[in-house]
C-alpha cells in the first residue's frame, strides 16, 4: 500500500492524537468553527478568536537514515489555553498515548482503519521531552506548555522513477 505524495508521518500523528484527545477531552470540533485544533504553526491567529485550547506544531524529518528504509523525525507540540488545568489534561493524555513502549503499535492499529494513511508505518514513537505551562506574553497571553515528540517510520510513496 502507498500513501499520497502530500501525507507526512507529522499528519498520521496528529490524527491519531486528536482521535485520543477527542476521546479524553471536552475538545471538539465544533467549538474550533469545524477546525481540528492541532495546527501548524502561523495558522495559530485563526485561533485566538476561540476561547478554547489549541495545540500548534512544528516539525523536521530526516529524509533517510543509515539502513535506507526506516525514518525519523521530531515534532514539538505547543498547547495554548487559558486555563492551567486544560493544558495538564491535554499534556498528561498526549504523554500517556506517547510515552508507553507500545504507541506506535497503538497508532498503526488506529491508522489501519483509514486505507488513505496505510502507506505511513512506525516503528517507534515517544516522549522526548515535556516542559509544563508557564505564561506566554504573545497569544493573548495564554498560558503554553510544550511536548516534543520523536518517532521513526517507514513510508511507501506511489513515486514514479523510471525517468
Amino acid at each position: 500500500m502507498t500513501v499520497a505524495l502530500t501525507t507526512q508521518a507529522v499528519n498520521v500523528l496528529n490524527l491519531y492524537l486528536w482521535e485520543v484527545l477527542k476521546k479524553n477531552t471536552t475538545m471538539v470540533v465544533a467549538d474550533y468553527g469545524g477546525k481540528i485544533p492541532i495546527i501548524p504553526g502561523g495558522q495559530d491567529p485563526d485561533m485566538l478568536q476561540y476561547n478554547k485550547p489549541f495545540i500548534v506544531y512544528g516539525y523536521s524529518e530526516d529524509p533517510v537514515s543509515i539502513n535506507g528504509a526506516i525514518r525519523g523525525g521530531t515534532v514539538v507540540y505547543v498547547i495554548y489555553s487559558s486555563s492551567i488545568n486544560d493544558i495538564n489534561r491535554i499534556m498528561n493524555v498526549i504523554v500517556a498515548a506517547m510515552a508507553e513502549d507500545d504507541s506506535a503499535r497503538r497508532i498503526n492499529k488506529w491508522s489501519s482503519n483509514n486505507p488513505a494513511l496505510v502507506g505511513i508505518r512506525f516503528t517507534d514513537a515517544r516522549i522526548a521531552f515535556g516542559e509544563g505551562a508557564s505564561s506566554a506574553d504573545q497569544e493573548g497571553g495564554r498560558e503554553v506548555a510544550t511536548i516534543t515528540v520523536k518517532y521513526d517510520f517507514v513510508a511507501q510513496y506511489a513515486v514514479d522513477l523510471n525517468v
